[in-house]
C-alpha cells in the first residue's frame, strides 16, 4: 500500500511540475514523523498507514502569507478541484476539532466522526476529504451534514483521480491550474 501511495502521489507532482509549476511550488515539504504523531495525539486516532506515508513524502500546501490568513492555503495550493487544498498536520488537527461536535451537542447529532481524519477542504472548512481511520477509504462531508462515505476505496486511488482530473477536464493559465 505504502508504494502504491507514493507511485500516485508521484504522478500528481510529475504533472504539477510539468504543467502547472506554479502550484507544485506551493506543496509543503513532508512532515516529521513527530509532526504526525501530534496530530494523531490531538485528533484521538491512528492514521492509516497511506496517510502517514503520503504526509512523510507531503505535507499538504503552504500556508498563506498573510499572518492574519494562516490558517488558509497559500493561493496556488488551491489546485483541487473548485479550488480545495490540501491540509498540513496542523491543519487537519484545526479542521478536525471545528468537525467535532460541541460539548453541548450529543455526538448522535453530528454527521462527524473522530475517526475520520481530515485532508483536503475548500476555503472555509464547510466541504472537504478525509480518510476513514478503519478503513482508509476517503470519503467527503459537506455543509448541512452531507456525508458521503467510501467516494475512493484509499488515499492512491483519490490521487489517480486528481491526475486524471488535472489532465482532462482542468485549463492551466500562466503556469497554475484554474480554479473551477
Amino acid at each position: 500500500m505504502a508504494e502504491e501511495t507514493r507511485r500516485a502521489w508521484g504522478r500528481v507532482v510529475q504533472w504539477l511540475e510539468e504543467n502547472a509549476p506554479g502550484n507544485a511550488a506551493a506543496l509543503a515539504a513532508p512532515a516529521s514523523v513527530g509532526e504526525i504523531a501530534a496530530a494523531q495525539s490531538a485528533i484521538g486516532v491512528t492514521f492509516p498507514q497511506e496517510l502517514r506515508t503520503w504526509l512523510l513524502v507531503n505535507n499538504g500546501v503552504r500556508a498563506a502569507e498573510s499572518e492574519l490568513d494562516r490558517a488558509h492555503a497559500h493561493d496556488d495550493g488551491c489546485f483541487l478541484s473548485s479550488g480545495w487544498h490540501l491540509l498540513s498536520t496542523d491543519l487537519m488537527v484545526k479542521v478536525h476539532e471545528r468537525q467535532m461536535p460541541s460539548p453541548n451537542e450529543s455526538a448522535d447529532d453530528s454527521p462527524w466522526r473522530r475517526s475520520w481524519i481530515p485532508f483536503a477542504v475548500e476555503a472555509d472548512w464547510m466541504y472537504g476529504y478525509f480518510v476513514d481511520e478503519a478503513s482508509g477509504a476517503v470519503g467527503s462531508w459537506g455543509d448541512y451534514g452531507e456525508v458521503k462515505l467510501a467516494e475512493f476505496p484509499s488515499l492512491s486511488t483519490f490521487f489517480d483521480h486528481l491526475v486524471e482530473e488535472m489532465q482532462t477536464v482542468r485549463t492551466v493559465t500562466d503556469g497554475r491550474l484554474d480554479c473551477d
